[in-house]
């Protein structure tokens, strides 16, 4: 099953969507992935942060492993053209890099 992303226009604000989370802002970019601030698409549930770049299947894998309180939950994966996204529990407060 392939995911679509569709791009809306909302009171002249692109918000992306993927899936069912809709993309609010970016919160964090690498050479490879972009972190997006997200929610539910109708607007209810907590805040979520969706990680979408190549090669996040393994990463997927491994995150998924792992249950620890210094490492940020992942809450699911969606699809995301021939990839998948990860979806993870939201840890507001900046980067590692900024400490």
């Amino acid at each position: 099953m392939q995911g679509f992303v569709l791009l809306l226009v909302f009171f002249g604000t692109a918000l992306m969507v993927l899936g069912t989370y809709a993309l609010h802002e970016v919160v964090a970019r690498s050479a490879t992935s972009t972190v997006w601030r997200a929610r539910w698409a109708d607007g209810s549930g907590p805040d979520v942060a969706v990680k979408r770049g190549p090669g996040l299947r393994a990463e997927a894998d491994a995150v998924a492993s792992v249950v620890h309180p210094n490492v940020v939950r992942l809450l699911g994966v969606v699809p995301d053209g021939d990839g998948v996204a990860l979806v993870m529990a939201y840890a507001a407060g900046g980067s590692l890099e900024e400490l």
